[in-house]
C-alpha cells in the first residue's frame, strides 16, 4: 500500500466507510506496508464490526471465544457471531451453531444449532458440510437419519480438501465394499496407493482387502478419497453408501485439521 493509498484508505475509516476501517485492521494486524499494532488492529475492527461489517463481527466474535488479546467472554462471542450470522457469514453461521450445541453463551438449543448448521452448510463452509453428512448418517440434533443426504454433504465438503470428510467416505465405501463380499485383486491397489496401508493398519478392514473381498467399484471409489485424507480416524460406519451422482472428487492439496466439533462428537 503506498502512502497516499494509506492516507486516503485512513481519510475514508476516520469518515466511516466500514470497509475502509477493515482495510486498516488488516494492514496492522499483519503489518503489511505498516508497523505492526495490534492496539490499532483492534480499534479499527471494532469500528468495522460496529457499523455491520460481516467479517468484521465474525472475528470480533471469534477473539471474545478464544480470549485473543481480549477477555474471553463466550456471551459477548455468540452476540457477534449472531450479528454477522445474520448477513450471511458462513462461518459465523457455524460458530454459532456449536455454542447453541454446547449451551455455551446462548440457552442450549438443538433446534437453533441444526439451523444454523444448515445454512453454513449452504453457504459453501465445509466444516459445516462435513458435520452436517455426519448429523444426516446418525439422525443426531434433530436431523432427519438420511444417507443420501449424508453422503451428498459429505461430498461436498471432501471436494474442498476436508480431510474428515474425505477419510469417512474412504471407510464408507470400502465397508460396503467388504458386506457385499466380492472378491477382486486387491494387493494391486494396496501397492498403488497412497497412505492406504497406513490408513488400514489395525482396523478391522486391513485383513478383508489384503484377503481380495473387495468389490473392485466400491474400492476404486474408496481409493480416490483415501489418497488426499490427511486425518487416520478410528471406527467403522456400518452403513450402505448410497451411489453418487458423480464421484469425480475436484483436485485439491488443500487440507484441514481434524475439529471435534460438537455434531462430530455427538455422532461417534
Amino acid at each position: 500500500m503506498t502512502d497516499s493509498l494509506l492516507e486516503q484508505t485512513l481519510a475514508e475509516a476516520q469518515q466511516g466507510c466500514a470497509e475502509a476501517q477493515y482495510a486498516l485492521y488488516a494492514r496492522y494486524e499483519y503489518g503489511e506496508e505498516v508497523r505492526k499494532d495490534g492496539k490499532q488492529a483492534f480499534k479499527w475492527l471494532f469500528k468495522a464490526a460496529l457499523q455491520g461489517h460481516p467479517a468484521a463481527e465474525f472475528e470480533v466474535g471469534r477473539r471474545f471465544l478464544t480470549g485473543a488479546g481480549i477477555v474471553q467472554d463466550t456471551a459477548e462471542a455468540a452476540h457477534w457471531f449472531q450479528r454477522s450470522a445474520e448477513r450471511g457469514h458462513p462461518q459465523a453461521q457455524f460458530e454459532l451453531s456449536r455454542l447453541y450445541l454446547a449451551g455455551s453463551g446462548v440457552p442450549r438449543s438443538e433446534q437453533a444449532a441444526m439451523r444454523w448448521l444448515q445454512k453454513a452448510a449452504k453457504g459453501g463452509y465445509a466444516e459445516a458440510q462435513a458435520d452436517l453428512g455426519m448429523a444426516h448418517m446418525w439422525g443426531v440434533g434433530g436431523i432427519a437419519e438420511d444417507a443420501r443426504l449424508a453422503a451428498d454433504w459429505l461430498r461436498k465438503a471432501a471436494r474442498q480438501g476436508h480431510a474428515r470428510a474425505r477419510f469417512t467416505l474412504f471407510r464408507w465405501h470400502l465397508e460396503d465394499a467388504m458386506l457385499k463380499g466380492d472378491r477382486t485383486e486387491t494387493i494391486v491397489w494396496l501397492r498403488d496407493t497412497e497412505n492406504l496401508e497406513e490408513a488400514l493398519e489395525g482396523t478391522d478392514l486391513q485383513a478383508p482387502i489384503e484377503a481380495g473381498t473387495l468389490a473392485p467399484r466400491n474400492i476404486t471409489e474408496a481409493i480416490r478419497w483415501c489418497r488426499t485424507a490427511a486425518y487416520y480416524g478410528s471406527g467403522v460406519t456400518r452403513r450402505p453408501v448410497p451411489p453418487p451422482d458423480e464421484c469425480q472428487p475436484r483436485a485439491s492439496h488443500a487440507s484441514e485439521p481434524a475439529c471435534d466439533s460438537p455434531v462430530a462428537v455427538a455422532a461417534q
